[in-house]
C-alpha cells in the first residue's frame, strides 16, 4: 500500500471517528471533550484580549457593528450581553477534541456584534466574554452613545438581515497531524448558509476536499491535514437572500519536537 493511499485512509478513518462522535453528540460528550482537551493541552491554558472593545458614539439610526479578538488555548466561547443581558452566545470548538492527542490548541479568534439600528433601546453597555473550556473567563465592556447630532434616520423594523460573521478563527497553531476546527459561526436572518474554500498560493480559492475537511453544522470547519502540510489558509462565506460575508482563517503546524 503506498504512503499516498494510507494517508487517505488515515484521513477517512478520522473524519468518521469524529462523524460518529458529531452524530453522537451531547451535552455528556461536550464535557467529556472539554476536559480531553484541557487535559490534553502541550502547555497550560492561556486566555487573554488581543483587542478589547471600544466605546462608541454614533448617530440615531446608524449601525454600528462592535469588535473584539481573543487569543486563547484553547479557543474560547463567546458571550455577548446588553446591559447584562445575553444577546447572542457560541460555544466553543469541541469536536476536535473527539480524537484524544496531545495538542497546542491556540488560536486568535474574532467575535463581532453588529446593532443594526441605534436608538434609545439599543445603546449602553455592552460586554464582550470569553469562557475558555478549562475555566477561566475574561469580559470587555463598552458604552454604545447617541451623538448630539439632529436625528436623520429611523429605524425600519424588518425580520431580514444580511449574513455577519459572528466568530471566526483569525489563526490556529497546531501539531501536525492534530485535527484542527476553524470556527465560522454566522448570523443572519434567514440563518445563512456557510460554505469554504482553501486559498491558493496566489490568492485565488479552491474548494475543499472531502477526505480531509468537513463542514460541521455549526459552520465550523474540521481539518485532517496531510503530515507534510506546514501552512494552509481558508476562507468561509455566509450567504442569504440578502448578501454576504466572508472570514479568512490560517493554521500553521508545528513539530513538536
Amino acid at each position: 500500500m503506498s504512503a499516498n493511499v494510507c494517508v487517505t485512509f488515515l484521513h477517512y478513518r478520522m473524519l468518521w471517528l469524529i462523524g460518529t462522535a458529531v452524530l453522537g453528540f451531547t451535552h455528556a460528550f461536550s464535557m467529556q471533550a472539554q476536559l480531553t482537551t484541557c487535559a490534553s493541552l502541550l502547555e497550560s491554558p492561556q486566555l487573554q484580549f488581543e483587542q478589547a472593545l471600544e466605546d462608541v458614539e454614533a448617530s440615531y439610526g446608524d449601525s454600528v457593528t462592535l469588535l473584539c479578538s481573543i487569543y486563547g488555548a484553547p479557543q474560547a466561547a463567546i458571550t455577548w450581553y446588553h446591559r447584562g443581558r445575553v444577546v447572542a452566545s457560541y460555544s466553543a470548538p469541541s469536536v476536535e477534541s473527539a480524537v484524544h492527542t496531545t495538542r497546542i490548541a491556540s488560536g486568535l479568534i474574532e467575535t463581532r456584534y453588529t446593532i443594526p439600528c441605534v436608538n434609545r433601546k439599543t445603546i449602553g453597555e455592552y460586554t464582550c466574554q470569553a469562557s475558555s473550556p478549562c475555566g477561566e473567563v475574561i469580559s470587555s465592556n463598552a458604552i454604545v452613545a447617541l451623538s448630539n447630532a439632529a436625528r436623520g434616520k429611523t429605524c425600519n423594523v424588518t425580520s431580514a438581515a444580511a449574513p455577519t460573521i459572528a466568530v471566526s478563527t483569525v489563526s490556529r497553531l497546531e501539531l501536525v497531524g492534530t485535527p484542527v476546527q476553524l470556527m465560522c459561526r454566522a448570523s443572519g436572518v434567514p440563518k445563512p448558509k456557510v460554505t469554504w474554500q482553501r486559498i491558493t498560493d496566489d490568492d485565488g480559492v479552491e474548494e475543499i476536499d472531502t477526505e480531509s475537511h468537513m463542514v460541521l453544522s455549526n459552520g465550523d470547519l474540521l481539518v485532517v491535514a496531510d503530515p507534510w502540510v506546514v501552512t494552509e489558509s481558508y476562507r468561509c462565506t455566509a450567504r442569504n437572500p440578502n448578501g454576504s460575508a466572508s472570514a479568512d482563517s490560517t493554521v500553521v503546524f508545528v513539530d513538536q519536537n
